[in-house]
């Protein structure tokens, strides 16, 4: 019998999801993907690959759910823009067929073919929008302010209505900036590991960042990613805000990491933009503390791991 489905497997968060629940010894694992084929090579007898364009029609992924009956159903596939870019305009019909209709036809399948399965989607901390309230929570009122952003806090609505009137158990969780080896290489992170990886290996590299002014709460996408799978078997119908609860100064986390190699940060990073003066933010995370479910990897451990325990 399918145990779980994880839709947006071959991605950062969909691979994590799928290895831990191969991990623990769960049934079948039925993960898509819009790839021909799966990235990862898992263990055909449990893992099931489906390749399937989310963005168009919805008949296949209804087909699919009656087919495999999955009990648990995982949904972090998105479309967003890219690492360099925040235009969302050329991307909206793509990222609204991904991002909100999937999520209809997963609620719908459970309000009509199997009331006891469970959905969980993986949302954003930009349904809060920009820039960032002063303290965030899982009661902080939802303001787009991008039409990512609007997406997902559709997404949001479709689950909040289909849970009060028809019960299913749908939950979202707001995941707060979570990264691994896997982070596509323009984000910041990845970023900042290369030139991290350089200035330890004596090399001449310089690495450009639009501005190291800002704040962010960062963590493990492999932790998230098991804190998800526990949420959605202790607390199947609720919302929660996943993050560490600390924000950190990426000026200050870099300085602080290169002060440990002992080489000036200057050396190996540009900005792009001039020294501008960053609003810090706040993240209650109250209700995950409250479950037992607190992240423990801090972004600093995480960078460190990523770019020198691979040397070793």
């Amino acid at each position: 019998m399918t145990y779980a489905m994880v839709l947006g497997c071959n991605g950062q968060d969909g691979s994590f999801l799928s290895r831990r629940l191969l991990d623990d010894g769960v049934g079948t694992v039925v993960g898509v993907g819009i790839e021909r084929e799966q990235r990862f090579g898992y263990d055909p007898t449990r893992f099931k690959y489906i390749s399937l364009d989310l963005a168009g029609e919805s008949a296949p992924l209804r087909a699919l759910l009656r087919e495999t009956r999955p009990q648990r159903i995982f949904h972090v596939a998105a479309v967003h823009a890219s690492a360099e870019s925040t235009l969302y305009e050329p991307v909206f019909e793509t990222m609204l067929s991904v991002n909100v209709r999937t999520v209809h036809t997963i609620l719908e399948h459970l309000r009509n073919e199997d009331g006891l399965a469970r959905l969980v989607y993986a949302s954003s901390a930009k349904v809060f929008g920009s820039p960032l309230p002063e303290v965030i929570s899982e009661t902080t009122p939802r303001m787009s302010s991008c039409l990512y952003g609007i997406t997902k806090n559709t997404a949001g609505d479709l689950i909040r209505h289909y849970r009060s009137a028809h019960r299913v158990a749908a939950s979202q969780l707001y995941l707060f900036n979570h990264e691994s080896e896997l982070r596509p290489q323009g984000f910041f992170i990845p970023k900042l590991v290369r030139c991290l990886k350089a200035a330890a290996h004596g090399e001449h590299y310089v690495e450009r960042f639009h501005t190291l002014d800002f704040y962010c709460d960062w963590g493990s996408a492999d932790e998230y990613m098991g804190i998800m799978i526990e949420l959605l078997e202790r607390v199947p119908a609720e919302d929660f805000v996943v993050a560490t609860g600390t924000v950190v100064h990426a000026r200050t986390l870099t300085a602080r990491l290169f002060a440990k190699l002992g080489v000036p940060m200057q050396s190996h990073t540009n900005e792009t933009v001039e020294q501008t003066e960053a609003r810090p933010y706040a993240v209650d995370t109250s209700k995950l503390q409250s479950v037992g479910l607190a992240p423990n990897v801090t972004i600093e451990e995480l960078i460190e791991r990523l770019a020198f325990e691979s040397d070793s």
